[in-house]
């Protein structure tokens, strides 16, 4: 090997060496030991809940298209009462807010 060629292969190691000492963290080191960070308890829980999410949504998708047709009535019907409820109690206070505001009183709505 010629002195040229031997110095710059020494360049080349050290640029190489270098570039790894500066991109070197303490997960390289874990993984060198075959160990890794622990997880957190919201690491851990947060995919099951996602998973139990989907299995959620997927069960009542499900259950809406293999119901019988009664039964889709009786829910739909059911979901429109309770969003007709909500939708007067939001214009009732809204009603209350607006008498209030020409009245120049406070109010609790």
């Amino acid at each position: 090997m010629k002195l040229d060629d031997m110095n710059n292969w020494m360049k080349h190691a050290a640029k190489d060496i270098d570039h790894a000492l500066r991109n070197f963290e303490g997960d390289d080191i874990l993984k060198m030991l075959g160990v890794e960070k622990r997880r957190t308890t919201f690491g851990k829980a947060a995919p099951v809940i996602a998973f139990f999410g989907v299995g959620l949504a997927v069960g009542a998708g499900l259950a809406w298209f293999l119901a019988p047709a009664p039964a889709k009535k009786a829910i739909t019907s059911k979901a429109k009462e309770v969003i007709e409820d909500v939708g007067a109690k939001a214009e009732k206070a809204a009603a209350k807010v607006e008498k209030a505001a020409t009245n120049g009183t406070r109010t609790h709505a």
